[in-house]
């Protein structure tokens, strides 16, 4: 039985399915990557930092990530589009910087995004358009820029998606309830 020891706890590599910890500080340690059947990662609401570790997103089971409300900084890593099975990613109230990756379209799954309050820069992800599944969506509170086009209207006004206070070319914000 081969175990693995995050945050002093043990966690057997083959059997663990579901992680959730709360009073937890320091890094996600790279080893968290060798969970092959994790489905479930909560670790929400800690004093986690540093960034997080490209082989998170190399899980090809898990479904559900939560690392909201920590201090974790850095980009998302360029990995991301390899969970194909994720439905909630909630990345929101960290520090969080850099451009969401391309690789977000290959999301298929995905229902649930939240990064909103982190410091999220560069052009509006159109890629996010390629979700068909998404209900929930909050980008707000970083630094997004682009012009919205009429289909990009359409499609948040159709699934009622939350986008207040999205920071469009430094100058206009659109608070769409």
């Amino acid at each position: 039985m081969k175990e693995i020891i995050l945050w002093g706890k043990k966690f057997n590599i083959e059997k663990t399915q579901e992680i959730e910890l709360s009073g937890i500080k320091g890094i996600i340690p790279r080893e968290v990557g060798l969970l092959k059947n994790l489905l479930f990662l909560n670790l929400s609401r800690n004093n986690l930092e540093g960034e997080i570790p490209k082989e998170l997103f190399n899980l090809k089971k898990i479904n559900t990530i939560n690392l909201s409300y920590n201090n974790i900084s850095g980009p998302i890593p360029n990995n991301l589009g390899s969970m194909k099975k994720i439905i909630s990613l909630n990345l929101q109230s960290n520090k969080i910087y850099g451009k969401i990756p391309q690789s977000i379209r290959n999301l298929k799954m995905l229902n649930y995004l939240n990064l909103s309050n982190n410091k999220i820069s560069g052009n509006f992800p159109f890629e996010i358009l390629e979700l068909k599944k998404i209900w929930y969506l909050n980008l707000s509170n970083n630094s997004l820029s682009g012009e919205f086009s009429e289909q990009m209207i359409d499609y948040f006004s159709n699934k009622k998606l939350p986008l207040q206070n999205l920071l469009i070319g430094n100058k206009i914000k659109i608070n769409v309830a």
